[in-house]
Protein backbone atom coordinates (compact mmCIF):
# COMPACT_ATOMS: atom_id res chain seq x y z
CA UNK A 1 0.00 0.00 0.00
CA UNK A 2 1.37 3.40 -0.96
CA UNK A 3 1.74 5.89 1.90
CA UNK A 4 -0.62 8.85 2.13
CA UNK A 5 0.59 12.37 2.91
CA UNK A 6 -1.54 14.94 4.73
CA UNK A 7 -0.39 18.56 4.78
CA UNK A 8 -1.92 21.26 6.97
CA UNK A 9 -1.40 24.91 6.13
CA UNK A 10 0.00 26.21 9.41
CA UNK A 11 -0.96 29.84 8.80
CA UNK A 12 -4.44 29.15 7.42
CA UNK A 13 -5.56 26.14 9.46
CA UNK A 14 -8.82 25.70 7.54
CA UNK A 15 -6.80 24.99 4.41
CA UNK A 16 -6.15 21.29 5.22
CA UNK A 17 -6.13 18.91 2.27
CA UNK A 18 -5.32 15.20 2.17
CA UNK A 19 -2.61 14.88 -0.45
CA UNK A 20 -2.39 11.12 -0.83
CA UNK A 21 -4.49 11.07 -4.01
CA UNK A 22 -4.60 13.28 -7.07
CA UNK A 23 -5.52 16.83 -6.10
CA UNK A 24 -8.50 18.01 -8.14
CA UNK A 25 -6.93 21.45 -8.73
CA UNK A 26 -3.81 19.91 -10.28
CA UNK A 27 -4.22 19.54 -14.03
CA UNK A 28 -1.19 17.31 -14.56
CA UNK A 29 -1.57 13.61 -13.70
CA UNK A 30 2.19 13.47 -13.09
CA UNK A 31 1.87 15.16 -9.67
CA UNK A 32 -0.01 14.18 -6.54
CA UNK A 33 -0.28 17.64 -5.06
CA UNK A 34 -0.11 21.35 -5.86
CA UNK A 35 1.50 23.50 -3.16
CA UNK A 36 2.82 27.05 -2.86
CA UNK A 37 6.35 28.31 -2.24
CA UNK A 38 6.63 30.26 1.02
CA UNK A 39 3.62 28.63 2.70
CA UNK A 40 4.32 26.54 5.82
CA UNK A 41 2.89 23.04 6.08
CA UNK A 42 2.80 20.49 8.87
CA UNK A 43 3.41 16.95 7.60
CA UNK A 44 1.69 13.70 8.56
CA UNK A 45 2.27 10.47 6.65
CA UNK A 46 0.04 7.42 7.13
CA UNK A 47 0.08 3.84 5.84
CA UNK A 48 3.86 4.02 6.01
CA UNK A 49 5.22 0.48 5.71
CA UNK A 50 8.91 -0.45 5.80
CA UNK A 51 10.34 -3.57 4.28
CA UNK A 52 12.64 -5.83 6.30
CA UNK A 53 15.79 -3.93 5.30
CA UNK A 54 14.52 -0.63 6.73
CA UNK A 55 14.24 -1.27 10.46
CA UNK A 56 12.98 1.78 12.31
CA UNK A 57 11.83 0.00 15.47
CA UNK A 58 15.41 -0.85 16.34
CA UNK A 59 16.13 2.67 17.56
CA UNK A 60 17.48 4.18 14.31
CA UNK A 61 16.78 7.82 13.44
CA UNK A 62 13.89 8.32 11.00
CA UNK A 63 14.20 11.64 9.11
CA UNK A 64 13.02 13.27 5.89
CA UNK A 65 14.58 15.53 3.28
CA UNK A 66 13.45 16.83 -0.10
CA UNK A 67 14.76 15.79 -3.52
CA UNK A 68 14.01 16.94 -7.03
CA UNK A 69 11.08 15.12 -8.64
CA UNK A 70 13.45 13.50 -11.14
CA UNK A 71 15.99 12.38 -8.52
CA UNK A 72 16.73 8.68 -8.30
CA UNK A 73 18.59 8.64 -5.00
CA UNK A 74 18.45 10.31 -1.58
CA UNK A 75 22.03 11.50 -1.91
CA UNK A 76 20.65 14.19 -4.26
CA UNK A 77 18.77 15.88 -1.38
CA UNK A 78 18.32 19.65 -1.72
CA UNK A 79 19.72 22.32 0.62
CA UNK A 80 18.27 25.46 2.20
CA UNK A 81 18.17 27.32 -1.10
CA UNK A 82 15.20 25.11 -1.94
CA UNK A 83 13.60 24.21 1.39
CA UNK A 84 13.80 25.89 4.80
CA UNK A 85 14.96 24.69 8.19
CA UNK A 86 15.88 21.11 9.00
CA UNK A 87 14.26 19.86 5.78
CA UNK A 88 17.25 21.32 3.93
CA UNK A 89 19.87 20.36 6.50
CA UNK A 90 22.30 17.44 6.39
CA UNK A 91 20.47 15.61 9.20
CA UNK A 92 16.99 16.21 7.79
CA UNK A 93 13.67 16.74 9.57
CA UNK A 94 13.09 14.19 12.31
CA UNK A 95 9.82 12.23 12.32
CA UNK A 96 8.03 10.68 15.30
CA UNK A 97 6.29 7.40 14.48
CA UNK A 98 3.31 5.59 15.94
CA UNK A 99 2.43 2.00 15.05
CA UNK A 100 -1.01 1.87 13.42
CA UNK A 101 -2.09 -1.59 12.25
CA UNK A 102 0.39 -3.01 9.77
CA UNK A 103 1.84 0.42 9.04
CA UNK A 104 2.94 3.55 10.86
CA UNK A 105 1.81 7.12 11.26
CA UNK A 106 4.66 9.62 10.99
CA UNK A 107 4.53 13.20 12.23
CA UNK A 108 7.29 15.69 11.40
CA UNK A 109 7.74 18.40 14.02
CA UNK A 110 9.40 21.04 11.83
CA UNK A 111 7.26 22.94 9.30
CA UNK A 112 7.79 22.19 5.62
CA UNK A 113 8.45 25.43 3.71
CA UNK A 114 9.71 25.56 0.14
CA UNK A 115 11.79 28.58 -0.81
CA UNK A 116 11.11 28.39 -4.55
CA UNK A 117 8.80 26.82 -7.08
CA UNK A 118 9.56 23.48 -8.72
CA UNK A 119 8.78 19.79 -8.60
CA UNK A 120 9.86 17.70 -5.63
CA UNK A 121 9.59 14.38 -3.74
CA UNK A 122 10.06 13.18 -0.16
CA UNK A 123 13.13 11.14 0.72
CA UNK A 124 13.57 9.35 4.05
CA UNK A 125 16.24 7.50 5.98
CA UNK A 126 15.94 5.23 9.00
CA UNK A 127 19.52 5.63 10.23
CA UNK A 128 20.11 9.38 9.82
CA UNK A 129 22.27 8.99 6.70
CA UNK A 130 20.98 10.21 3.35
CA UNK A 131 24.20 9.77 1.40
CA UNK A 132 24.86 6.05 1.32
CA UNK A 133 23.68 2.69 2.61
CA UNK A 134 20.47 0.75 2.24
CA UNK A 135 18.52 2.56 4.97
CA UNK A 136 16.93 5.18 2.68
CA UNK A 137 14.25 5.45 -0.01
CA UNK A 138 12.15 7.96 -1.98
CA UNK A 139 8.39 8.11 -1.44
CA UNK A 140 6.30 7.69 -4.61
CA UNK A 141 4.54 11.04 -4.09
CA UNK A 142 5.33 14.09 -6.24
CA UNK A 143 4.77 17.72 -5.30
CA UNK A 144 4.48 20.68 -7.64
CA UNK A 145 5.29 24.04 -6.04
CA UNK A 146 3.82 27.14 -7.61
CA UNK A 147 6.07 30.20 -7.31
CA UNK A 148 9.29 31.83 -8.50
CA UNK A 149 12.34 29.61 -8.94
CA UNK A 150 16.07 30.04 -9.59
CA UNK A 151 18.07 26.84 -9.98
CA UNK A 152 21.07 28.67 -11.47
CA UNK A 153 22.32 31.07 -8.79
CA UNK A 154 24.38 29.83 -5.87
CA UNK A 155 22.87 32.34 -3.43
CA UNK A 156 19.44 32.23 -1.86
CA UNK A 157 16.59 33.58 -3.97
CA UNK A 158 15.10 35.35 -0.93
CA UNK A 159 18.27 37.46 -0.53
CA UNK A 160 18.85 38.39 -4.18
CA UNK A 161 19.48 42.17 -4.14
CA UNK A 162 17.76 44.72 -6.37
CA UNK A 163 19.08 48.29 -6.44
CA UNK A 164 16.59 51.16 -6.50
CA UNK A 165 16.77 54.80 -5.47
CA UNK A 166 14.83 57.65 -3.88
CA UNK A 167 14.59 61.31 -4.86
CA UNK A 168 13.72 64.24 -2.67
CA UNK A 169 10.10 65.39 -3.15
CA UNK A 170 9.92 63.84 -6.62
CA UNK A 171 9.07 60.70 -8.51
CA UNK A 172 12.17 58.98 -9.82
CA UNK A 173 11.30 57.52 -13.21
CA UNK A 174 12.73 59.24 -16.29
CA UNK A 175 9.93 60.72 -18.41
CA UNK A 176 10.92 60.66 -22.09
CA UNK A 177 8.08 63.04 -22.92
CA UNK A 178 9.47 66.00 -20.98
CA UNK A 179 13.08 64.89 -20.41
CA UNK A 180 12.71 65.08 -16.65
CA UNK A 181 12.61 62.63 -13.76
CA UNK A 182 8.87 63.04 -13.27
CA UNK A 183 7.58 59.66 -14.38
CA UNK A 184 5.95 57.06 -12.14
CA UNK A 185 7.30 54.25 -14.37
CA UNK A 186 10.45 53.33 -12.49
CA UNK A 187 13.65 51.38 -12.95
CA UNK A 188 12.99 49.41 -9.75
CA UNK A 189 12.02 45.98 -11.06
CA UNK A 190 12.15 42.47 -9.65
CA UNK A 191 13.44 40.44 -12.55
CA UNK A 192 13.54 36.68 -13.16
CA UNK A 193 14.79 36.81 -16.74
CA UNK A 194 18.53 36.80 -15.99
CA UNK A 195 18.91 33.36 -17.55
CA UNK A 196 18.16 32.45 -21.17
CA UNK A 197 17.34 28.90 -20.06
CA UNK A 198 14.39 27.51 -18.15
CA UNK A 199 16.35 27.50 -14.88
CA UNK A 200 14.87 30.83 -13.72
CA UNK A 201 11.27 32.07 -13.87
CA UNK A 202 7.70 31.54 -12.71
CA UNK A 203 6.41 28.03 -12.09
CA UNK A 204 3.31 27.82 -14.25
CA UNK A 205 0.45 28.42 -14.05
CA UNK A 206 0.97 31.96 -12.75
CA UNK A 207 -2.29 33.61 -13.87
CA UNK A 208 -3.37 34.48 -10.32
CA UNK A 209 0.09 35.42 -9.03
CA UNK A 210 0.97 38.87 -7.71
CA UNK A 211 4.04 40.74 -6.46
CA UNK A 212 4.38 43.19 -3.59
CA UNK A 213 6.82 44.18 -0.83
CA UNK A 214 7.16 43.95 2.95
CA UNK A 215 7.20 46.46 5.77
CA UNK A 216 10.40 48.47 6.05
CA UNK A 217 13.51 46.84 7.54
CA UNK A 218 15.05 48.53 10.58
CA UNK A 219 18.41 48.69 12.33
CA UNK A 220 18.72 47.52 15.91
CA UNK A 221 19.34 50.53 18.16
CA UNK A 222 22.00 48.67 20.15
CA UNK A 223 24.28 46.86 17.70
CA UNK A 224 22.97 48.30 14.37
CA UNK A 225 22.17 44.82 13.08
CA UNK A 226 19.43 44.54 10.45
CA UNK A 227 15.94 43.72 11.72
CA UNK A 228 14.14 42.21 8.69
CA UNK A 229 10.42 42.19 8.04
CA UNK A 230 8.86 39.00 6.76
CA UNK A 231 6.75 38.56 3.66
CA UNK A 232 3.23 37.46 4.53
CA UNK A 233 3.49 39.06 7.97
CA UNK A 234 0.92 41.06 9.88
CA UNK A 235 2.56 44.39 9.01
CA UNK A 236 1.33 46.03 5.78
CA UNK A 237 3.72 46.90 2.91
CA UNK A 238 5.82 50.01 3.54
CA UNK A 239 3.85 53.11 2.53
CA UNK A 240 6.78 55.13 1.13
CA UNK A 241 6.16 53.19 -2.12
CA UNK A 242 3.06 54.19 -4.06
CA UNK A 243 0.25 51.87 -4.99
CA UNK A 244 -0.11 50.20 -8.39
CA UNK A 245 -1.19 50.26 -11.14
CA UNK A 246 0.68 53.37 -12.17
CA UNK A 247 -1.42 56.23 -10.94
CA UNK A 248 -1.51 59.92 -11.89
CA UNK A 249 0.89 62.16 -9.95
CA UNK A 250 -0.67 63.19 -6.64
CA UNK A 251 -2.71 59.97 -6.31
CA UNK A 252 -0.06 57.79 -4.69
CA UNK A 253 -2.57 56.11 -2.36
CA UNK A 254 -4.98 55.11 -5.15
CA UNK A 255 -4.85 51.58 -6.52
CA UNK A 256 -3.32 48.45 -5.03
CA UNK A 257 0.00 47.23 -3.65
CA UNK A 258 -0.59 43.83 -5.25
CA UNK A 259 1.04 43.86 -8.68
CA UNK A 260 0.45 41.57 -11.62
CA UNK A 261 3.76 40.31 -13.14
CA UNK A 262 4.43 41.77 -16.59
CA UNK A 263 4.29 38.50 -18.56
CA UNK A 264 5.89 35.07 -18.69
CA UNK A 265 8.58 36.04 -21.22
CA UNK A 266 9.69 39.27 -19.47
CA UNK A 267 9.50 37.60 -16.04
CA UNK A 268 9.38 40.94 -14.22
CA UNK A 269 7.45 42.58 -11.39
CA UNK A 270 7.58 46.37 -11.80
CA UNK A 271 7.70 48.16 -8.44
CA UNK A 272 5.67 51.42 -8.39
CA UNK A 273 7.11 54.88 -7.79
CA UNK A 274 8.18 56.15 -4.41
CA UNK A 275 6.05 58.94 -2.96
CA UNK A 276 7.12 62.41 -4.09
CA UNK A 277 6.65 63.87 -0.60
CA UNK A 278 9.86 62.57 1.00
CA UNK A 279 11.96 65.22 2.75
CA UNK A 280 13.57 65.88 6.11
CA UNK A 281 13.72 62.74 8.31
CA UNK A 282 11.54 60.82 5.83
CA UNK A 283 14.13 61.28 3.08
CA UNK A 284 16.32 58.34 4.05
CA UNK A 285 17.60 55.13 2.48
CA UNK A 286 15.40 52.10 3.03
CA UNK A 287 15.17 48.34 2.50
CA UNK A 288 12.12 46.12 2.04
CA UNK A 289 11.70 42.50 1.01
CA UNK A 290 10.33 41.69 -2.44
CA UNK A 291 7.30 39.47 -1.82
CA UNK A 292 5.37 37.16 -4.10
CA UNK A 293 1.99 35.46 -3.91
CA UNK A 294 2.28 32.20 -5.89
CA UNK A 295 -1.43 31.73 -6.60
CA UNK A 296 -1.92 31.22 -2.87
CA UNK A 297 -5.54 31.47 -1.75
CA UNK A 298 -6.80 34.66 -3.48
CA UNK A 299 -3.65 36.83 -3.64
CA UNK A 300 -5.84 39.61 -2.27
CA UNK A 301 -4.43 39.94 1.25
CA UNK A 302 -0.97 40.83 2.55
CA UNK A 303 -0.75 37.55 4.47
CA UNK A 304 -0.88 35.60 1.18
CA UNK A 305 2.36 37.09 -0.22
CA UNK A 306 4.38 34.36 1.47
CA UNK A 307 7.35 33.83 -0.88
CA UNK A 308 10.30 36.21 -0.41
CA UNK A 309 12.03 36.59 -3.77
CA UNK A 310 14.62 39.28 -3.09
CA UNK A 311 15.59 42.47 -1.30
CA UNK A 312 14.76 45.95 -2.59
CA UNK A 313 17.48 48.41 -1.53
CA UNK A 314 16.53 52.07 -1.99
CA UNK A 315 19.62 54.29 -2.06
CA UNK A 316 19.72 58.08 -2.21
CA UNK A 317 22.18 60.91 -2.71
CA UNK A 318 22.22 64.26 -0.98
CA UNK A 319 23.77 67.47 -2.30
CA UNK A 320 25.51 69.48 0.41
CA UNK A 321 27.87 72.40 0.95
CA UNK A 322 31.45 71.20 0.39
CA UNK A 323 32.45 71.78 4.03
CA UNK A 324 29.25 70.45 5.61
CA UNK A 325 29.66 67.72 8.22
CA UNK A 326 26.97 65.03 8.13
CA UNK A 327 25.01 66.75 5.36
CA UNK A 328 22.31 67.84 7.79
CA UNK A 329 21.16 70.46 5.28
CA UNK A 330 20.77 69.17 1.73
CA UNK A 331 19.62 70.66 -1.56
CA UNK A 332 17.76 69.47 -4.64
CA UNK A 333 20.36 70.82 -7.10
CA UNK A 334 23.36 73.07 -7.69
CA UNK A 335 24.21 76.01 -9.90
CA UNK A 336 27.20 76.17 -12.29
CA UNK A 337 30.62 77.10 -10.91
CA UNK A 338 29.57 76.25 -7.35
CA UNK A 339 31.46 73.61 -5.42
CA UNK A 340 29.31 70.93 -3.78
CA UNK A 341 29.56 67.56 -2.06
CA UNK A 342 27.61 64.40 -2.94
CA UNK A 343 26.77 62.07 -0.06
CA UNK A 344 25.48 58.57 -0.86
CA UNK A 345 23.23 57.10 1.81
CA UNK A 346 23.06 53.31 1.90
CA UNK A 347 20.08 51.30 3.14
CA UNK A 348 20.64 48.88 6.06
CA UNK A 349 23.77 46.81 5.24
CA UNK A 350 23.62 47.16 1.43
CA UNK A 351 26.89 49.04 0.90
CA UNK A 352 30.22 47.30 0.60
CA UNK A 353 33.05 48.43 2.84
CA UNK A 354 36.02 47.89 0.50
CA UNK A 355 37.70 50.84 -1.20
CA UNK A 356 36.66 49.98 -4.75
CA UNK A 357 33.32 51.80 -4.47
CA UNK A 358 33.01 54.67 -6.96
CA UNK A 359 30.51 57.38 -7.92
CA UNK A 360 30.12 59.25 -11.20
CA UNK A 361 27.84 62.04 -12.35
CA UNK A 362 26.37 61.47 -15.81
CA UNK A 363 23.98 63.20 -18.16
CA UNK A 364 20.23 62.70 -17.84
CA UNK A 365 19.18 60.15 -20.44
CA UNK A 366 16.52 57.41 -20.54
CA UNK A 367 19.18 54.71 -20.95
CA UNK A 368 20.98 55.91 -17.82
CA UNK A 369 17.89 55.23 -15.75
CA UNK A 370 17.47 51.60 -16.79
CA UNK A 371 18.26 48.76 -14.34
CA UNK A 372 21.89 47.66 -14.46
CA UNK A 373 20.92 44.14 -15.58
CA UNK A 374 19.36 45.40 -18.85
CA UNK A 375 21.62 45.10 -21.88
CA UNK A 376 20.92 48.69 -22.98
CA UNK A 377 21.52 50.22 -19.55
CA UNK A 378 23.74 53.25 -20.21
CA UNK A 379 25.12 54.15 -16.80
CA UNK A 380 28.03 51.71 -16.81
CA UNK A 381 29.47 53.22 -20.04
CA UNK A 382 28.31 56.83 -19.62
CA UNK A 383 31.14 59.33 -19.19
CA UNK A 384 31.53 61.10 -15.89
CA UNK A 385 30.95 64.86 -16.02
CA UNK A 386 30.28 64.96 -19.77
CA UNK A 387 27.29 66.64 -21.42
CA UNK A 388 26.40 65.84 -25.04
CA UNK A 389 24.87 68.78 -26.91
CA UNK A 390 22.16 68.37 -29.58
CA UNK A 391 24.84 68.74 -32.31
CA UNK A 392 26.83 65.81 -30.86
CA UNK A 393 29.56 67.89 -29.21
CA UNK A 394 30.60 66.79 -25.72
CA UNK A 395 31.68 69.17 -22.95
Amino acid sequence: TDPKVYLTDMDHSTNTIPMGEKDTVEASPDYNMLLHAGARYSVRITQFVLDASLDVAGGSALAFRIVDADASDCSEALDNRYVAGSWGSTAGATAVYTAVGVGMQLDVADPLEFMMGGAYKFCFTTNGNFNHGAQRAILPIKMKLQGVYDYESTGELRNRPYYCYLRKKAYYGYNTADGRYSSIDTSCRVWFGYSSTATVGFMLPYDGDRGSWSAEFELDSTDRSVVPRECGGVQPPADFICNAPEVPPGACNVGSRMILPSNVSERTVRIPAVAKTLEGPDFKARTVAACYCPGYLGCDDTSEFVQQVGLLHFYLTKICDPGAVGCLTDYTGVTPQYRFKVVVQCPTDACRTFHGTRLKVVQQHPDNDLPSWMSNSGCRLAQHGMIELPNGDKH
